[in-house]
């Protein structure tokens, strides 16, 4: 290794660089001169993306990253799990059925292992510590994040994971110490809601702090986040507009889900203002580029998306999930509207991808130019679709079946050409057609570049 300090700096780095990550990890512990010759190479592999779980710990080793005078230029992305334990009762808890004496309340632990009471008690930390970071609608939380997006020079990604595939830090070592992994969802109420879910208090979080600290983010993207559940002042236009306004890639993952009325103060969102938060959002995204938008149903399976972008030209790739629109006197078939609107609105637009579309009473496919409505949607529901484009529908698109509700073309030409098709070619039905999505087609991640 003595040989290998005398090289000059810039052929340590470069063989440095040829190393596999364990590799590079031990080289960097065997002198100052080739931990600070690697500086470069280890900061783009270690910290130019890497996810964080919203605990102190986790948050803290950010911060530290963001200090750091080297290290905090090669942070580009960066992405959080809204999730710590959530809805879970781990099995290392007392027995839910089982009353503590009122006299002694920690007398229920006492029934408890020493081994699961050590366990139970770094759960309850822990627990405590992510509903403080997430208290009054992630207002901790925003302070601790502005600080941190303010000191990370070259930051252009923000996103949300809720996910175990994902390896945000800290998590294993909390596996480790409760007994159970802190990513795991457990079941899910079905009962009223009262207040916004961990992951809109984050979403809240980074759009408020982005907003103040004024990073040049390029790519955002979220995960189960109640927008429409959100109180006006605590997310007003000037603030997305702040926080967005720099944005080419925007991925939306949220929830259909309306808070409930504990006390006549508390804040409930008009049902009949269907998207007001998502139209918000999308107006604040003036230079966007590419959408990706999945909405899950819950209670009701309807929202409502307005063709409102105010810079469509720009427009260059959309993704639609799991989205369902209303139909009224105006627009009897919804989604011609948005079909029309693409294609007369967004002439850049070369890639689409549409996957499970709904409207009140059911599900829309798409047909060819030359294909026929499958039987079964005869049989089962009440095709509508005006008559035949003429438009000849062997244009490089991946239709996937007439009976099925997905539709992927890429390139400027097929997709206008497929658009064409698609404006009178699609149906309207009771029935929906069951098919499993490829995940890495709606996934795919054309902006994480190095910038």
């Amino acid at each position: 290794m003595t040989g290998l300090t005398k090289l000059p700096v810039e052929l340590i780095a470069a063989i440095v660089s040829l190393l596999d990550d364990p590799d590079i990890l031990t080289t960097r512990l065997t002198s100052r001169a080739v931990e600070r010759a690697s500086l470069p190479d280890f900061g783009h592999r270690f910290f130019r993306k890497k996810g964080y779980l919203i605990t102190t710990p986790s948050l803290d080793v950010l911060a530290q990253i963001a200090a750091h005078e080297d290290l905090r230029k090669h942070v580009q992305h960066v992405w959080f799990n809204p999730d710590c334990f959530t809805f879970v009762h781990p099995a290392c808890a007392p027995d839910a059925q089982e009353a503590p004496d009122p006299e002694n309340p920690d007398s229920i632990l006492q029934l408890l292992s020493p081994g699961d009471r050590k366990q139970y008690e770094a759960y309850q930390a822990v627990k405590q510590d992510h509903s403080f970071l997430l208290r009054r609608c992630g207002a901790q939380l925003q302070e601790v994040l502005t600080r941190i997006f303010a000191n990370l020079p070259n930051l252009k990604i923000i996103g949300m994971r809720r996910s175990e595939d994902h390896a945000p830090w800290g998590w294993r070592q909390l596996k480790d110490t409760v007994g159970e992994d802190p990513r795991e969802l457990g079941p899910i109420p079905s009962g009223p809601m009262h207040s916004l879910l961990g992951p809109t208090k984050l979403f809240l979080a980074i759009v408020n702090a982005a907003a103040a600290a004024n990073p040049q983010l390029r790519r955002f993207y979220t995960d189960a986040i109640e927008i429409d559940n959100i109180r006006p002042d605590l997310l007003t236009q000037e603030t997305l507009d702040k926080a967005c306004g720099l944005i080419w890639y925007l991925e939306i993952n949220m929830t259909r889900a309306w808070l409930y009325k504990h006390q006549k103060k508390d804040f409930a969102p008009d049902p009949e203002g269907y998207a007001n938060g998502l139209v918000k959002l999308l107006k604040a995204t003036t230079q966007l580029k590419e959408i990706g938008l999945q909405i899950f149903p819950d209670r009701q399976q309807s929202h409502g998306l307005a063709p409102d972008w105010q810079d469509s030209m720009r427009l260059t790739s959309l993704k639609l999930r799991d989205v369902r629109l209303l139909s009224d006197e105006e627009h009897p078939k919804p989604w011609r509207t948005i079909f029309a609107f693409l294609l007369d609105s967004c002439p850049k637009l070369n890639y689409l991808l549409f996957y499970q579309l709904f409207y009140e009473c059911g599900g829309i496919s798409f047909l060819g130019a030359s294909d026929a409505p499958p039987d079964y949607l005869l049989a089962l529901g009440t095709p509508i679709f005006p008559a035949s484009a003429s438009a000849d529908s062997s244009a490089e698109t991946f239709l996937l079946d007439s009976s099925r509700p997905a539709l992927h073309v890429s390139g400027r030409e097929a997709v206008a050409k497929r658009l064409e098709e698609v404006l009178e070619r699609h149906c309207y039905h009771t029935y929906v057609p069951s098919h499993q999505i490829d995940e890495g087609s709606w996934h795919t991640d054309t902006s994480d570049e190095e910038w």
